[in-house]
């Protein structure tokens, strides 16, 4: 953990625009209940990439340690960060824009505290996904189906370097006929290309497949039951042969009385499993660390903001 500036803890949720400060109100602050001062981005160094190793835990799987040793020159070459907040929901901040990405609400158990954003995207109209008032300020918000949730929104969005569209999908495999349409959201930042797939219900056509193009990083759900199973997903993944997957929306702590699997049945069989110890990750232009040709897969911790904050779950909600 890095040292705050007014305390002994650090809050790792400095998600926001490279050249701002947040400030978590009172009720989320870490040190004895004050509010406490975020550093900046730019102050933190990122992970960086080690050699893969060997992880004892799960033979011939590897693992990513970190540390903040060269974090200055590799500062230099990271254009996106990701932080995985937990269900589907992430903030990806390349350069000045901040998205926030099917964001969560706070009964779901998750550290869904306010995010300074510029764009909010909804894949679709269930309550852990498009909860917009987690984001602060006056961010666009792109949301996947009209209002009707009848039919898909055209999304063709840019901000600086950032492009953001959408395809069209469903939330199973009956056309929507059980839980309705869905939307992937491709983000563009200086050439790099990350595919948010929602609550996808179903494998891709060759059609959708060839729309999309070249995805260099694929966020993709794995836990099936309400989307895609451990099986179905890497089926989508051999069809989008990204360099890169974070798997999302599997069991977890705050979601372990959903019907849905965790994380290991998808991890078995990879050649190439990443496993961090925090929930944010920056990514270089080139893809450094990830070698072409090979798909590697980067486990990411949810946001582990609960035990500071002393979330406050409520209980008997209806889980989608």
């Amino acid at each position: 953990m890095f040292p705050s500036r007014e305390g002994d803890g650090f809050h790792p949720f400095w998600l926001g625009s490279l050249s701002r400060r947040l400030r978590l109100p009172s009720s989320l602050a870490l040190n004895g209940g004050r509010e406490t001062t975020i550093m900046r981005a730019r102050d933190i160094a990122p992970v960086v990439l080690r050699p893969l190793t060997r992880n004892p835990r799960e033979p011939g799987a590897g693992y990513l340690t970190s540390d903040r040793e060269g974090g200055a020159n590799i500062m230099d070459e990271i254009i996106l960060f990701i932080t995985w907040i937990g269900q589907a929901c992430f903030v990806l901040q390349a350069g000045d824009t901040t998205i926030l990405m099917d964001p969560v609400p706070p009964k779901m158990g998750f550290a869904s505290g306010p995010v300074e954003a510029d764009v909010v995207t909804v894949s679709h109209e269930h309550f852990d996904h498009n909860c917009v008032e987690m984001a602060k300020g006056k961010p666009v918000v792109l949301r996947g189906l009209d209002e009707q949730k009848k039919t898909w929104n055209t999304i063709d969005f840019k901000n600086g370097d950032v492009k953001i569209t959408a395809f069209p999908s469903y939330h199973d495999a009956q056309q929507g006929a059980q839980r309705g349409r869905n939307a992937m959201f491709l983000i563009e930042t200086k050439g790099l290309r990350i595919l948010h797939t929602g609550d996808l219900g179903h494998a891709l056509s060759e059609e959708t497949v060839k729309k999309i193009g070249r995805v260099d990083v694929l966020l993709i759900c794995v836990g099936g039951y309400y989307t895609i199973d451990a099986r179905e997903a890497k089926t989508v993944i051999a069809q989008l042969k990204p360099r890169a997957v974070v798997p999302m929306h599997y069991k977890t702590q705050p979601t372990s009385d959903l019907p849905i699997a965790d994380a290991e049945p998808f991890l078995k069989g990879w050649k190439r499993v990443r496993r961090l110890d925090e929930a944010r990750f920056g990514f270089t232009a080139d893809l450094k660390g990830f070698p072409e040709g090979e798909t590697t897969v980067l486990v990411l911790p949810y946001l582990k903001q609960a035990e500071a904050v002393g979330r406050e779950v409520q209980r008997g909600a209806k889980k989608p």
